[in-house]
């Protein structure tokens, strides 16, 4: 059903998928998927598709694009799963948006460990962003919960873990090697790449229900924040993935249209 909104390709062993034209548009959203999510799951591609359906006038303004990092999924293993894998992921993605239209304005869009890698590359890349819109995201990813709880798992394990396809139509298992992505995190919080990115504006997203991550110090620093009724892990919920997605399409149409 959604294969026919977005144009799938593979750039330097990227997998990417991209919807909108980049060419004419004056914004592209650029969606960086959490702890082993892909590009795939249903959070981030039923985004895309609720941006062409319910914002059809304003569809070309607005371009879409995601991917899996290098290392899992569709992506090739140039960069093992990694810190400077999804770093590697980001500078791919950069140029090819910037050899298409280099005035476009970026958003990220980043839930979890994809809202940290947003603030990280926001900063040391300066990039910059229009918008930089934090789903969930740690202070510091190697103080969370899950980081805690599987490090010495998967590390005893040989650095591998097998994952869910996490599509709710699918029951497919996948072994990735992700050993790496324990080893070299950047040990900074969150706050600091805000802080020091004034040019871009943030939106922080918390879930109600988040028992993986509760930032509490980012929400006490920055003002301008939702708390949506989801947990963690709501990108297999339907309805959860709907209060989202209402939220994010609320705030870039604002946007669109030069409102706060």
């Amino acid at each position: 059903m959604y294969d026919s909104f977005y144009d799938r390709k593979k750039i330097n062993g990227l997998s990417i998928i991209v919807s909108g034209d980049i060419q004419k548009s004056k914004y592209i959203a650029i969606f960086i998927p959490g702890f082993l999510d892909s590009k795939d799951h249903f959070h981030i591609y039923s985004l895309m598709y609720s941006l062409k359906h319910w914002y059809k006038d304003d569809y070309m303004t607005l371009s879409y694009l995601s991917f899996d990092p290098y290392g899992i999924w569709q992506s090739d293993n140039i960069y093992t799963y990694s810190f400077q894998g999804y770093i590697k992921s980001i500078d791919v993605i950069l140029e090819y948006i910037n050899s298409i239209n280099p005035t476009i304005e970026i958003i990220l869009i980043g839930h979890s460990l994809g809202g940290y890698v947003s603030c990280y590359i926001n900063k040391i890349l300066n990039l910059k962003a229009r918008k930089v819109i934090l789903l969930m995201a740690p202070e510091n990813p190697t103080k969370t919960y899950v980081y805690k709880s599987i490090k010495e798992k998967i590390m005893n394990s040989g650095g591998y873990v097998d994952v869910e396809n996490n599509d709710p139509f699918s029951s497919e298992i996948h072994k990735f090697k992700i050993k790496d992505i324990f080893e070299d995190y950047t040990i900074y919080d969150i706050d600091t790449y805000i802080n020091n990115s004034p040019d871009s504006e943030y939106n922080l997203v918390f879930g109600k229900f988040d028992r993986v991550e509760v930032p509490y110090s980012i929400k006490n620093i920055y003002t301008d924040s939702k708390t949506l009724p989801v947990i963690h892990n709501y990108r297999r919920n339907f309805i959860q993935v709907a209060i989202v997605n209402s939220y994010l399409l609320d705030l870039l149409k604002n946007l669109l249209y030069n409102r706060r």
